[in-house]
């Protein structure tokens, strides 16, 4: 198969005002290594044997937002893992591809593959632009593309991020207690949640509850209670009822982190993002 220029390929498609879906999306591949594709099956980006799987299809429609299915990539800070989160139009989601195929944000920072070496498992972080090799990818594969899973409109199962803690997810696994945890696509980090409504959060048929302000965000039986309901903001922040938002208390970035009810700042550490 004939390799194209990431960066000649996303050009055309843009200037030619294609918006793309799934099925034009295409795999991406560390410069000369068709056997490996860019995977974001966790929510985190990393390299892995081309299978044709959704999470390894990527679209690059109008507005240079880099797409698997209905998520953005996004990019976390030097060093830190690119994630897929729900598009919104910020800065971190849109990149743009040169001629030698670097993946590049307004932040000047690219995708990059951790460790300087090309293999099975490695992560993908973004680091400062230069030459290295592993910042080049290309586009297209002869594997097929596969179709996407069933999904709800309404609803969203995904992990939940603190967005000062790239690499912590929430967390309900320490008895129903909310932590922020090290990532790692478990039952009690996976949750269902509709963005566009109040909404409950819901794992393994409980609900994530209010407490009082101050206190630890629980688990609970689900109850149809105005301490379940949630509001996901604009900003990123999740807002009970009565105005108070979760938190990862004093912003701590270490695993086991308490999950509290919060007087709402805007902080980083208030503003939570979905990881596919």
């Amino acid at each position: 198969m004939t390799r194209t220029s990431f960066g000649r390929f996303a050009a055309a498609l843009v200037g030619s005002c294609a918006l793309l879906g799934v099925a034009g999306a295409e795999p991406l591949h560390p410069d000369g290594n068709e056997d490996l594709c860019l995977d974001m099956s966790t929510g985190q980006a990393r390299l892995t044997a081309c299978s044709g799987a959704y999470a390894q299809e990527f679209s690059l429609p109008d507005g240079n937002q880099l797409q698997v299915g209905d998520y953005c990539v996004k990019s976390t800070g030097r060093g830190q893992p690119l994630i897929t989160v729900k598009c919104s139009a910020r800065n971190d989601m849109v990149w743009t591809l040169d001629d030698q195929g670097r993946l590049q944000n307004a932040a000047n920072i690219c995708a990059d593959i951790k460790g300087g070496k090309v293999r099975e498992g490695a992560r993908v972080i973004g680091n400062r632009c230069g030459a290295t090799a592993t910042q080049f990818w290309s586009i297209g594969g002869d594997t097929a593309i596969a179709e996407p899973d069933p999904v709800d409109d309404h609803l969203t199962t995904s992990a939940l991020a603190p967005q000062h803690a790239p690499g912590l997810c929430l967390d309900v696994g320490n008895r129903g207690r909310a932590t922020a945890n090290i990532c790692n696509d478990v039952a009690y980090q996976t949750f269902t949640f509709a963005y566009d409504a109040d909404t409950t959060i819901e794992a393994g048929g409980s609900c994530l509850t209010a407490p009082g302000v101050g206190q630890q965000v629980v688990l609970s039986r689900c109850n149809n209670s105005n301490n379940q309901s949630w509001l996901f903001s604009q900003d990123g922040t999740i807002q009970s009822p009565s105005g108070y938002c979760i938190d990862v208390a004093r912003s701590v970035q270490i695993p086991g982190a308490p999950v509290t009810l919060s007087n709402c700042t805007g902080q980083a550490n208030q503003r939570w993002d979905a990881l596919n």
